[in-house]
């Protein structure tokens, strides 16, 4: 072989090796990922939190709750829990948006309880690739914005205009509400 096919070959090479790496980061940081059937425990850095964490899931679990569903603009499924406030006739509400790969659940649950002793209510989705909303991809808040959008305009509708909507979002949530 001379010099030219040898260098043909590395490029060809390292051309695989490339689109092999990014196709396993596409894969890892934006397709929804698969249920488990058995949950891993928590990262070691969660651990002296995790009290306060279940304490937050149990309050929520004790609170009336509705299951909600909406469609984005794509048609895709998105699914919510909506807990009323204990005053309604104030019409606050919180839209608390989740991070990436998590659940609205575990990521609101120690600002619940403050939230609805405030006397929020809340409205707690599933972005798009998460939980029990549809969708293959995760869109790092780009396509979850305008879902949010229409999670503004259900509480509108649902509990009257004007009423007062607080955006409240952790990680990948946060860029969401700020897109929104």
């Amino acid at each position: 072989m001379n010099v030219f096919s040898w260098v043909l070959l590395i490029l060809g090479v390292l051309a695989l090796l490339i689109l092999l790496i990014s196709y396993a980061l596409y894969r890892y940081a934006l397709v929804r990922p698969r249920p488990r059937k058995k949950q891993k425990p928590p990262a070691k850095k969660w651990l002296p939190h995790m009290p306060r964490i279940h304490e937050g899931e149990a309050f929520l679990d004790a609170l009336p709750s509705e299951q909600v569903q909406i469609f984005a603009q794509d048609g895709t499924p998105l699914h919510a829990v909506f807990y009323p406030s204990q005053r309604p006739e104030q019409g606050k509400v919180v839209l608390a948006i989740h991070g990436h790969k998590t659940d609205g659940k575990t990521n609101f649950s120690v600002f619940a309880k403050f939230f609805y002793q405030m006397g929020y209510a809340l409205l707690i989705p599933d972005n798009r690739a998460h939980g029990n909303s549809g969708g293959k991809v995760i869109g790092f808040g780009w396509l979850d914005h305008k879902d949010c959008l229409l999670w503004m305009q259900y509480l509108r509708q649902r509990m009257g205009d004007p009423c007062k909507i607080l955006l409240h979002g952790v990680s990948m949530g946060a860029a969401t509400v700020l897109m929104a």
